[in-house]
């Protein structure tokens, strides 16, 4: 995932975009960030995020994961299983 993340951020146009679809692809690259970042981190198998290293579902990881300004966090959900505080923090389960 790592090198996926690597060659999307060197995709990305430096600079205020050019045109509409220049808007667009830093858009689309940005999106992308999040989701590799996003995924990099899940330390599991939930829905269409699939990993072959984590292969089930894992309650501990019924987590919001933020990505924004190039940092990561993870944070739990409120409404979860009451007492779950287990699950992995910023920072853990890598």
């Amino acid at each position: 995932a790592s090198a996926v993340l690597a060659a999307v951020e060197a995709a990305a146009p430096a600079g205020p975009p050019a045109d509409r679809a220049a808007g667009e692809l830093v858009n689309l690259v940005t999106a992308a960030r999040s989701v590799l970042a996003a995924a990099a981190v899940r330390e599991e198998t939930r829905g269409a995020h699939a990993r072959s290293d984590f292969t089930a579902p894992d309650v501990r990881w019924r987590r919001r994961i933020v990505h924004q300004a190039g940092r990561t966090t993870v944070t739990p959900v409120l409404d979860g299983p009451a007492g779950d505080r287990s699950a992995p923090q910023e920072g853990e389960g890598r």
